[in-house]
């Protein structure tokens, strides 16, 4: 198994709302770490692993116990999630514990379902809906939630094939929120091919320069 077993997640970040990955009102969680490291990925910050960063499952939940009004769901991405089996399961297991018929679990993950299949089927018990496969920066586009057309989609449970089930042609293409905390700039979701392009070009015409940027090396 790839990653650590260590107790805990190491964790990139949490947000909440989070409205472009996933049906409605969600929560994001970001794993750090990530053993797959795709070619073009905008998320280079988040493949770092940080065993001196690592947070309780409990604080997690703890998190989403607090926020305002309801949830629809919770996105988990990273990073690679699934290298960090136990957290993962453990964090899956208290999701589990909580939820309503209401409340749909999606993962990311850069490995094929068949790797996951096989290393991780207990997994697959505790979550709605999966998105598998590498991002491939030459086949990225205008698919549902995913980078790239080669990446599946795999609805898991009843409620997954309610929401996601077709989603090809039920959904608008990849959609980016941009949140400002901390003094540094966020971008949530998947742009589409020339959106981080025009994104600085905005920032620069109104005299905003980025320096440090998780889509280049």
């Amino acid at each position: 198994m790839v990653g650590s077993t260590h107790p805990g997640l190491s964790i990139s970040k949490l947000h909440h709302p989070v409205t472009v990955l996933g049906f409605g009102m969600r929560a994001g969680i970001w794993f750090q770490g990530c053993s797959i490291g795709c070619r073009g990925c905008i998320s280079t910050d988040t493949w770092a692993f940080a065993e001196q960063d690592r947070v309780s499952v409990e604080s997690v939940i703890d998190w989403l116990d607090g926020l305002a009004g309801g949830l629809d769901g919770v996105t988990i991405s990273g990073g690679e999630p699934f290298d960090q089996p136990r957290a993962l399961l453990d964090l899956l297991e208290s999701l589990d514990r909580r939820r309503n018929d209401q409340f749909d679990v999606l993962v990311y993950s850069g490995h094929t379902f068949e790797w996951i299949s096989d290393s991780c089927a207990e997994h697959l018990q505790l979550i709605d809906a999966l998105i598998s496969d590498p991002f491939v920066d030459r086949r990225d586009g205008a698919v549902p939630l995913r980078g790239s057309a080669n990446q599946r989609l795999t609805c898991l449970t009843p409620i997954a094939e309610e929401r996601y089930a077709g989603l090809d042609h039920a959904l608008p293409a990849p959609a980016v929120q941009v949140e400002v905390a901390d003094g540094k700039i966020w971008m949530i979701g998947i742009p589409q091919r020339g959106d981080i392009e025009r994104f600085q070009q905005s920032l620069a015409d109104r005299g905003i320069a980025l320096r440090d940027v998780s889509w280049r090396p």
